[in-house]
């Protein structure tokens, strides 16, 4: 019988470290979707195993533990030979991006690669909301290096209601050991019932108060009391604080406003009781009811590399960031390079290429830009000739003296003294002498008019 239990044991640490693999969960899919067919028979021969083990004998035992080999073995070697091709048709495209991008967080050299690459990651897949890829959550667990966990440990509260009643209240049972069996008991309830995993809910539930809350209830318990004790009767008047009080607790209650159940992460479509069932269904049959138009997603892919622009125009235009940060606009610093280079890619070829091609040159501007801009603010003055640091340094403090000075004669000496440091620092990646001034000019007029409309 020890064998057996380290032959499972065996199993059970591989499929723990195939479960871990970002990479591996998104090209072989199949592995980890208990509707294949054999990875059911993998999960069943484990459930009996989880259940009936510690009950039969040695010979029956070791039977076991061979069937759970045979069936892991069946179900991963399906698994790789059908590798993406399990996946929705519609998802593959988004599922391949997401595996590209995972492959890049993976191997990224630096902290803000990886972060870029996993932000990417999933943004994905949340999107496909398939529930037997890795979760946002999961992915950066993977990448980090955690395991992840099959199933919960100790006890964990599962809760589930009537999918034509949710905002109804949710029943609570307790998960106690965690092992297979007990979940598939737990919310399957018999038979002619299907679980399907689902986005984040959101339970239904009391939320915030309204605006006339506390005015409201305050107005009703004054009314109550007034009302109590002007006839003058001594009964009244002796329960007109208690009455006044119960009062104001239904009030306070009466002006809460209710939170229907909501489900977060279904893309543009807002799932309810109306359209749950139909959506699970949906999902089930490899249909994506929530995808955007094509339209809708090249404007939100246009959107993104938008804010990448308008990001990167806001830095050039703060003299203090240019002179603290001059490696993100100087093209011989090489992230910076490859930033510019996807900058002018975005600009020359975004409009002849297809949806997918814009995705993946997107993802690759943010990534360069990201990679780019931690790179100068980590090296900072150190960027410029030795020969230059302590002269950067007084532009710098200069430069935030003259965008935040009390009067005009203290603005126009810092101007003037960030104006000579950089006319004698001539480095062709920190800003002009004449753009420094116009900038920093600019920039004390817009505090000025903001201050003035306050």
């Amino acid at each position: 019988m020890a064998a057996a239990a380290a032959l499972v044991d065996s199993i059970k640490e591989e499929y723990g470290a195939l479960l871990s693999d970002l990479c591996y969960r998104i090209e072989n899919p199949a592995l980890f979707d208990p509707a294949d067919d054999a990875a059911r028979r993998f999960t069943t021969a484990l459930i009996r195993w989880d259940s009936r083990a510690a009950e039969l004998e040695a010979s029956e035992v070791s039977t076991l533990a061979a069937e759970v080999r045979v069936a892991f073995d069946a179900a991963r070697s399906h698994a790789e030979t059908l590798g993406m091709d399990h996946l929705p048709a519609a998802s593959r495209p988004e599922a391949e991006r997401a595996l590209e991008t995972a492959r890049l967080a993976e191997r990224a050299a630096t902290p803000s690669e990886r972060s870029a690459a996993l932000t990417r990651v999933s943004e994905i897949l949340a999107s496909l909301a398939l529930y037997y890829l890795p979760s946002p959550t999961e992915a950066t667990q993977m990448v980090e290096g955690r395991p992840v966990l099959a199933l919960p440990e100790g006890s964990r509260p599962v809760r589930s209601v009537n999918a034509s009643a949710l905002d109804s209240p949710p029943v609570q049972r307790d998960l106690s050991g965690g092992t297979l069996a007990d979940v598939v008991r737990l919310v399957s309830r018999g038979t002619g019932h299907e679980a399907i995993a689902l986005p984040p809910v959101d339970w239904a539930g009391r939320a915030e108060g309204l605006r006339l809350q506390w005015p409201g209830t305050i107005l009703v318990g004054v009314i109550v009391t007034v009302l109590l004790i002007l006839p003058g009767l001594p009964v009244l008047a002796g329960s007109a604080i208690p009455i006044a009080a119960a009062a104001a607790a239904i009030t306070w209650s009466l002006l809460r406003r209710r939170r229907p159940t909501r489900i977060r992460t279904a893309g543009d479509l807002r799932l309810d009781s109306s359209n749950l069932v139909d959506y699970a269904i949906a999902r089930r049959l490899g249909e994506r009811p929530e995808a955007l138009t094509d339209d809708q997603r090249r404007g939100r892919i246009t959107a993104r590399m938008d804010a990448v622009r308008a990001e990167y125009a806001r830095l050039s235009a703060d003299i203090v960031y240019r002179i603290e940060a001059s490696a993100l606009f100087d093209p011989a610093s090489t992230p910076t390079k490859s930033f510019e280079v996807a900058l002018v890619r975005a600009e020359t070829e975004a409009g002849s290429l297809t949806l997918d091609d814009l995705d993946e040159m997107a993802t690759e501007l943010e990534i360069a830009f990201s990679v780019a801009r931690d790179h100068a603010e980590t090296v900072g003055i150190g960027h410029l000739p030795a020969t230059a640091h302590e002269d950067a340094r007084r532009a710098s403090k200069a430069a935030r003296l003259a965008s935040r000075a009390a009067t005009e004669g203290e603005r126009e000496a810092a101007l003037a003294r960030v104006v000579r440091i950089l006319d004698a620092l001539a480095l062709h990646y920190l800003p002009a002498p004449d753009t420094a001034r116009r900038q920093l000019t600019t920039g004390a007029q817009s505090s000025e008019t903001a201050a003035s409309d306050v």
